[in-house]
């Protein structure tokens, strides 16, 4: 089988950044393909193999997706974010309590 018959599911994941989405979208047009190419007989690969190097590229190409990095991007700056607000909190509460050290955070 050659290398590049997972080509589709690759270049379907790296777009829609989703291996399911990939798989749904090029599952079928990978096996037509592969059929009408002669990739698909009796000696040579059998229609589950052609799905299965599809799955294989798909899972390649969710690896290196565009959009995955955008949302690995997007949740480190939140919780950046929180982590600082947090400290904020923490550093009012402080000065605060600054006055009324034995009484801790208790407040009245």
């Amino acid at each position: 089988m050659d290398a590049w018959v997972g080509t589709a599911g690759t270049l379907g994941s790296g777009l829609t950044g989703s291996t399911t989405t990939s798989n749904f979208l090029f599952g079928r047009l990978q096996v037509t393909t592969a059929k009408d190419l002669g990739l698909v007989a009796p000696g040579a690969n059998t229609v589950y193999e052609i799905a299965a190097t599809n799955i294989l590229g798909a899972s390649a190409g969710e690896i290196i997706a565009p959009m995955n990095a955008i949302v690995v991007r997007h949740h480190l700056f939140r919780v950046l974010v929180v982590g600082l607000l947090i400290v904020c909190v923490f550093r009012v509460n402080e000065c605060l309590c600054a006055d009324h050290p034995h009484e801790g955070y208790r407040r009245e």
